[in-house]
């Protein structure tokens, strides 16, 4: 593909050619009447570009030189040529008569357009210097009133009309422009490559696409929307309404990638810890799509959803899936197509300093919920894994890097979850996916670049998943037991409970929770198929019996087991419902502080002043559904037990609840209120929360604190939430809040300087300051999501010196090393109070002597 150079100067061609032969060989020229613009001269460069690039129909170069005084801010500018047309040299000299300022710069705006629908790319070359009476000869223009500044930005003593020709070109603004354009195209040769493939798109062909992309060092932030139907692979993953899962035009929560005509490639957070494992009926793909919201979108179903199986949701490691649709698409249409696979296992790839590029509909700024209208796509560089700023970020090299700028002003974001991240291989004229969107902190923040996962280290993953049959259909199997509550002689069941049976063939209805692996139904029947016979099963919020592991008709049974226990209440809240939100948290790009999907933190409630119109003072978590847990300091704010009132089950702090009453608090005995050690506390409540209510659940204690261990390590992450000030001295929040927050070493600076009881406290914070705890936040959680997506409330937001400065890190109540305490006043109210209720500490190992179990080996 030949370059075309608006000029009808063959010396100025000529001259352009010698100086960009090793980056644009093919460059010619042609004259072009192209109209005059006013603006800015970068803007006025632009739609000429534009213009030309149309009318050539094809990639173009153009050039425009600007005069700019300083004390006329820029003018004449562009309009140079009419200035001097109209004054002369002595016209422009006595424009500054008037002013003691005489400096000024030379401008030359090189732009280049790869075709009619491209975003241009704009070099800016400029050479400072002043304006004086006119010297040398009059040859060129303005020339001689222009007197360069020397390359150590000393006045200097000749004008361009008095200098040597080759020490004019070598340091003149045109050079400088012409240098930024070498330099460019030297660093992006995939840029050209891209110009000139060969690549031919065909149903056959990977990595090619009809419609060429825009490609632009924009520094737009968000980037700027792609040119319709130029990612053909891209596909938006969405959500249908359970009740019209055939015409709901659906809800976008992740972007993937058609990577074959059948399998979409996406990140696993994108279906962790969420019924769509199992409900894949109700989600589905758009392909084919620039809007999202098409007019006509073309549609796919989900046959099944593959996880990684060694996906690790804290740290987001081997964060991949694949979606298997339900038939296979046809590439006919020129607006679908699949990506190429980059080269597999080599180590570190990308590398360092490559330009890729992201695309997706996600929002287009931090902390809004709102998404983009048309397809965005955004160029960012690849950032070294041992940059100080990745570092902090990722947890293994080998399967995740980073890209983005240090400076920020460009990311992904909300929404974009799943997403490409592409690179065009010169080789072989194709994109390749190289990353998958995973997590960042905010968006485009700096210092925060985007991490993705290292699409090539799993390219034997991938095609193992498609091309065993029997590996993709594990996705299916339940693997959870199969128990029954005993009451007495076997006769009657507790509510909710299954139908007895000791036959031998499975029961064929049943109501099921699954705790493996990480599915959580929730008050939802289903129909679905298991070894070829069809099943029904569903679930409530405190279900009562777990499912069974089912992969063949011919299996027997194990042995019969039968015991018997005394008649008694059933536990409220049993162990393993703790730590579950019928509401599910979007954390596919972990953000830094903003507003909670409501009622997504079901345990969190708001200790308020009955005092004082019930203004909120202090957060607390529910264990039971009877027992808070809080900072100690928290109670000091109270005028005893009968100025406190609970709220549960809410997102506002303004809405209308009724309020719970304390019946006790319990305050650690060796709290102290001057250096918050032990600041930890619970409260009895008068009556029992309701059980059905979604927005009220519990939350799950962490594993014992033990000595010379870090639970969750430092450098993790954990969610703080809460209503408090979103600025010191300021407010508190009306609707909840959540931000991460990094857990520091609080023997090693700056926590060092804050802890007073380091065996009993937690430090957090992020040390740039910005994101922190605050006033009113007290009493609230510090938690984690485990292995089995459960939430853990490992830290109680005790104090801190200030919210959101640098290097000031919030300081909290580690809740493992209380465990303990918390258990005895749990067991005590119980007997205080005739009281039964199970305390949720969440442990992977579950006792189930109290069941009936009957399981079927495989």
């Amino acid at each position: 593909m030949v370059i075309t150079f608006v000029t009808g100067n063959k010396n100025k061609l000529a001259e352009v050619q010698a100086i960009l032969a090793d980056v644009l060989p093919n460059l010619k020229s042609a004259e072009l009447d192209l109209p005059e613009y006013q603006g800015e001269p970068e803007e006025i460069s632009k739609e000429k570009a534009k213009l030309a690039a149309q009318r050539i129909n094809g990639p173009v170069l153009i050039e425009d030189t600007s005069l700019c005084f300083n004390a006329l801010h820029g003018l004449p500018g562009p309009y140079i040529k009419w200035f001097l047309d109209k004054l002369g040299h002595d016209g422009l000299n006595k424009l500054l008569a008037g002013y003691d300022d005489k400096t000024a710069y030379a401008q030359c705006i090189f732009a280049f357009c790869a075709g009619p629908t491209s975003e241009p790319i704009v070099f800016d070359g400029r050479c400072p210097g002043r304006i004086v009476p006119a010297r040398g000869p009059n040859q060129f223009g303005w020339d001689p009133i222009f007197q360069p500044d020397t390359e150590k930005g000393q006045p200097g003593r000749q004008t361009f009309a008095e200098m040597e020709k080759i020490e004019k070109n070598r340091i003149s603004h045109r050079s400088r422009s012409l240098q930024l354009v070498k330099n460019y195209f030297a660093q992006h040769p995939e840029y050209l490559h891209f110009l000139f493939s060969s690549c031919i798109p065909s149903f056959q062909q990977c990595g090619c696409q009809y419609e060429q992309p825009i490609l632009s060092n924009s520094r737009i932030i968000g980037g700027y929307t792609a040119r319709e139907h130029s990612w053909p692979w891209v596909v938006s993953i969405r959500q249908a309404s359970i009740y019209l899962p055939l015409t709901d035009p659906g809800i976008a929560f992740c972007v993937g990638t058609l990577i074959n005509e059948q399998y979409v490639l996406t990140a696993a957070h994108c279906f962790y810890d969420k019924i769509r494992l199992f409900l894949t009926t109700h989600y589905f793909v758009v392909i084919g799509a620039h809007y999202i919201n098409e007019t006509n979108p073309i549609r796919y179903n989900i046959q099944s959803i593959i996880l990684h199986e060694k996906y690790k949701n804290d740290v987001f490691l081997n964060d991949i899936a694949l979606l298997k649709l339900s038939h296979k698409i046809d590439f006919n249409n020129s607006n679908v197509g699949f990506i190429c696979l980059p080269p597999n296992n080599i180590s570190l790839y990308p590398y360092e300093k490559m330009n890729a590029i992201a695309v997706g509909w996600g929002s287009l700024e931090e902390n809004t919920s709102s998404v983009s209208y048309t397809l965005q796509q955004v160029q960012l560089p690849i950032i070294s894994n041992r940059n100080q700023y990745c570092f902090r970020q990722i947890s293994d090299d080998h399967v995740q890097f980073c890209a983005g700028f240090s400076q920020g002003g460009k990311d992904t974001c909300q929404g974009d979850s799943g997403g490409p991240l592409m690179i065009f291989d010169t080789n072989t004229s194709t994109w390749h996916i190289v990353g998958i969107t995973s997590y960042g902190y905010g968006c485009a923040k700096p210092t925060y670049p985007g991490v993705y996962t290292r699409v090539n280290m799993f390219i034997d993953w991938i095609n193992d998943k498609i091309n065993s049959s029997s590996q993709s259909n594990k996705i299916y199997q339940i693997k959870v037991f199969s128990c029954i509550y005993l009451i007495s002689n076997l006769c009657q069941g507790l509510p909710n409970q299954i139908p007895f049976s000791n036959s031998k063939s499975p029961i064929r209805q049943y109501q099921t929770i699954f705790n493996k692996p990480q599915f959580y139904y929730q008050q939802q029947k289903q129909e679905e198929t298991l070894s070829g016979q069809k099943w029904y099963y569903s679930s409530n919020q405190q279900p009562s019996a777990y499912s069974w592991y089912w992969t063949n008709n011919d299996i027997p049974s194990s042995n019969f087991y039968k015991n018997t226990l005394p008649n008694q209440q059933a536990d409220q809240l049993s162990n393993w419902a703790c730590g579950r939100s019928q509401v599910t948290n979007r954390f596919g790009r972990i953000m830094g502080g903003q507003n909670a999907v409501p009622h997504s933190y079901p345990w969190m409630v708001s200790l308020a002043k009955r005092s004082l119109n019930n203004l909120h003072l202090c957060g607390g978590v529910l264990l039971t559904r009877r027992h808070v847990l809080t900072a100690a300091h928290c109670i000091e704010d109270f005028k005893g037990i009968s100025d406190i009132n609970i709220l549960a089950g809410i997102h506002y702090t303004n809405e209308k609840k009724t309020p719970i009453s304390a019946l006790s608090i319990d305050i650690h005995p060796q709290y102290d209120s001057e250096t918050f050690a032990n600041d930890v506390a619970i409260i009895t409540l008068d009556t029992l929360l309701p059980e059905n209510d979604p927005r009220i659940g519990t939350i799950c204690l962490p594993p014992n604190d033990m000595m010379g261990k870090s639970y969750p390590p430092v450098k993790s992450s954990a969610v703080a939430i809460g209503w408090g000030s979103t600025s010191f001295g300021g407010r508190p929040s009306e609707s909840l809040k959540q931000v991460v927050l990094p857990l520091l070493d609080t023997t090693k600076w700056p926590c060092n300087i804050y802890v007073t009881h380091a065996q009993g406290q937690i430090c957090a914070g992020e040390l740039n300051g910005g994101i922190d705890t605050c006033q009113a936040d007290s009493g609230g959680p510090l938690m984690v999501e485990n292995s089995d997506s459960r939430w853990e409330i490992i830290g109680i937001t005790s104090f801190g010196k200030s919210c959101g400065k640098p290097d000031t890190p919030g300081i909290y109540t580690r809740v493992g090393t209380y465990n303990s305490f918390i258990r005895s006043i749990i067991d005590l109210s119980r007997n205080r109070h005739y009281y039964s209720s199970a305390l949720p500490i969440y442990s992977n190992n579950f006792i189930l002597s109290i069941f009936l179990i009957v399981s079927f080996i495989v």
